[in-house]
């Protein structure tokens, strides 16, 4: 962890002058991650390292609330023990909203969208099996609770930066966890969700976890933290050649681990988002990444053909490729049959082997695709959120993802410090790479990714508001 030290330190002197006193550097409550190594081959005691580093962090929540986000993010990264840490965490920052409870200026928007679209799932689920209206619920109010906590217990760039430097050592130990299990041998460190959901490693091969459940959350969660790292990198937005080192360190670490994962959909994802960043900075530095990125994915496509690659297999020789047409040609005609309040939480999976006769006979043999229906949900989280609470549900859900856009946006063209604008212009780039990466998973109701982004983007603009006028209008060029 000391090699964080100096990008840790440049994120302090770019700070606000005004800072709050009191804890600056996480070094506390991440220490025993130290033991990682020592610890890692047996998945309880991996868990109870976890568990001391969120109680740590709590504690010194009391002081300082944005340390709640530092337990959550381990909570997320790792064993998801959000049933013993939510509370807990809300307690304290509903104890510290009493002071200052201030949301931002774009929080009452994204509040009521989201409280429609729970209501609709509500009112849908009702319709179809009252009995799913607990797991619903307990589904989403947690992940719509963490996006309104995130931009409550952020009151300044200081504590922005604390979460966010907490996030990226907690992925980057992720990764390096993922490149050690490559490098060293599979077994040399666990997962810590072994004793919950009775996975082991030798389950996904050769495909990475670090510290994840899957090989696929893994690869969500690093694109959430490598975006806006490599956006503060292409702003110029580190203090020294010292922290830029240290962060590249972290990109190329987070950047392994998502090979290793041989998670297919991370490259267009990253793609798109990268393409993404490059068309908002414009000038000579815009067309740098285009050109680099074309190098890159000439070269991997390349690789991955001559190599006969998991990434080079598509839906006629691997049965995941090949089960996702069928799950979506499902979905769709799902539906378009109940168009209104869709067909309710969960109940895809039900529903799904009734429609094997609206798909064509070629897509449901193609490696014994058919035999996904009844076992899995969409795989697309658009069409999961149409067919699940109908066309409303979608549009809600689309209107919230531009919500969420239109905040970072609003913060890249506001900010006048590079290292926030970077950090604005990466959290852009990472909403692009979810947006891309959910359309080929369950992401939405598997992870927090959404909602993160949700509240991050409440944050940036609520301190982006207090920026004095004079940033031109058209947005950042590179150089």
């Amino acid at each position: 962890m000391s090699t964080f030290a100096g990008a840790l330190e440049g994120a302090r002197e770019t700070a606000s002058a005004d800072a709050p006193r009191g804890i600056s550097l996480p070094w506390l409550p991440l220490a025993p991650l130290l033991a990682i190594p020592i610890l890692g081959t047996s998945p309880e005691r991996l868990e109870l390292v976890v568990l001391g580093v969120q109680a740590i962090f709590l504690l010194m929540a009391l002081r300082n609330p944005v340390w709640v986000l530092g337990a959550l993010a381990l909570s997320e990264f790792t064993i998801r023990n959000y049933e013993l840490i939510l509370p807990a965490a809300a307690l304290i920052a509903m104890g510290h909203a009493l002071v200052d409870a201030d949301l931002g200026p774009r929080a009452r928007a994204m509040t009521i969208t989201a409280g429609l679209f729970l209501s609709l799932a509500v009112a849908s689920t009702l319709v179809a099996d009252a009995a799913l209206i607990g797991e619903l619920l307990r589904s989403y109010a947690p992940d719509i609770a963490i996006m309104l906590m995130i931009p409550l217990v952020i009151r300044d760039r200081h504590s922005f930066l604390q979460a966010g430097l907490v996030a990226l050592i907690v992925a980057t130990a992720s990764a390096a966890v993922a490149l050690s299990q490559q490098v060293i041998e599979p077994r040399f460190l666990s997962v810590p969700h072994n004793t919950v959901v009775n996975v082991d490693l030798a389950d996904w091969g050769s495909r990475a976890l670090g510290l994840d459940l899957s090989p696929i959350l893994l690869s969500d969660h690093l694109m959430l933290l490598l975006f806006p790292t490599v956006g503060v990198l292409l702003m110029r937005g580190v203090s020294s050649r010292v922290s830029g080192f240290l962060l590249l360190a972290a990109v190329l670490a987070m950047g392994g681990a998502l090979f290793f994962t041989e998670t297919r959909s991370w490259v267009f994802s990253a793609a798109a988002a990268l393409i993404a960043m490059a068309l908002l900075l414009r000038g000579r530095t815009g067309g740098e990444l285009i050109l680099l990125m074309l190098l890159v994915a000439g070269g991997f496509l390349f690789w991955a053909d001559q190599s006969g690659s998991r990434y080079a297999l598509g839906p006629d020789s691997d049965g995941s490729a090949a089960a996702r047409p069928v799950l979506w040609t499902a979905a769709l005609n799902m539906a378009m049959d109940h168009p209104v309040l869709g067909v309710g939480y969960d109940q895809f999976k039900e529903l799904s082997p009734s429609y094997a006769n609206n798909i064509g006979k070629a897509l449901l043999d193609r490696q014994n695709a058919g035999t996904i229906l009844g076992r899995e949900s969409p795989h697309n989280d658009f069409l999961s959120a149409w067919v699940s609470f109908g066309t409303g549900g979608l549009m809600l859900y689309v209107l919230m993802m531009w919500f969420i856009a239109r905040n970072f946006l609003h913060a890249l063209v506001r900010f006048r410090d590079p290292l926030m604008k970077g950090i604005a212009l990466g959290c852009f780039g990472a909403l692009v790479a979810f947006a891309v990466n959910s359309s080929f998973h369950n992401l939405f109701t598997s992870a927090l990714t959404f909602w993160i982004l949700a509240g991050a983007s409440l944050a940036l603009t609520k301190l982006a508001q207090r920026e004095p006028d004079g940033e031109p209008a058209d947005g950042p060029k590179g150089d």
